[in-house]
């Protein structure tokens, strides 16, 4: 096995984990994921209800097949992946400019925290550059499977900087407490 089939394996795992661990969670609770897509999302109500029910479990079936070894199937699963996060983005870009002062994407349920404006645009900033560097080296790969292994690292490498400015972000709220 090669490094970067190695690589593209770990990534595959890691997206596979985390989409596995939301859909659970969200499969859990699915009052909490249903009630933020009324509220936050402002989605009708039937809408949400049957997103709330289904997209858990589209989540985890993209989980499991993100482990499917047909490099064709797991293009078209990246991509599905990225459409989903595109639509979720779109939400919330309209839901900023009608300035909704809470936000919470209800990615794990009730397990976040609703952040401020301020932090809720700066992350959409950061997830738009991000996407957008991230699609201009897919668009220039030389490969489908550079085209697969950029996919993966980009999305590795977002969600690590934006894990980072998470901790950073408590780590903040807990010394403006303690003081």
């Amino acid at each position: 096995m090669q490094l970067s089939q190695i690589v593209c394996l770990l990534i595959d795992v890691y997206f596979g984990l985390a989409l596995g661990i939301a859909g659970l969670i969200k499969i859990n609770n699915y009052a909490s994921f249903i009630h933020i897509l009324q509220h936050h999302y402002r989605f009708p109500k039937w809408i949400s209800n049957t997103l709330g029910k289904v997209f858990p479990w589209i989540e985890i079936f993209l989980a499991i097949s993100l482990l499917v070894p047909l490099p064709l199937y797991r293009l078209i699963v990246t991509w599905s992946i990225i459409f989903i996060f595109l639509l979720f983005l779109l939400c919330k870009i309209v839901l900023i400019r009608r300035s909704h002062l809470q936000s919470n994407c209800g990615c794990y349920g009730e397990i976040t925290r609703k952040q401020n404006v301020l932090e809720s645009t700066l992350t959409l900033i950061i997830q738009i550059a991000a996407l957008s560097f991230l699609l201009f080296l897919i668009y220039t790969a030389p490969s489908p499977l550079w085209q697969c292994y950029l996919m993966g690292f980009g999305l590795l490498i977002g969600s690590y900087i934006w894990f980072l400015f998470q901790i950073w972000k408590r780590r903040q709220a807990l010394l403006a407490q303690s003081n």
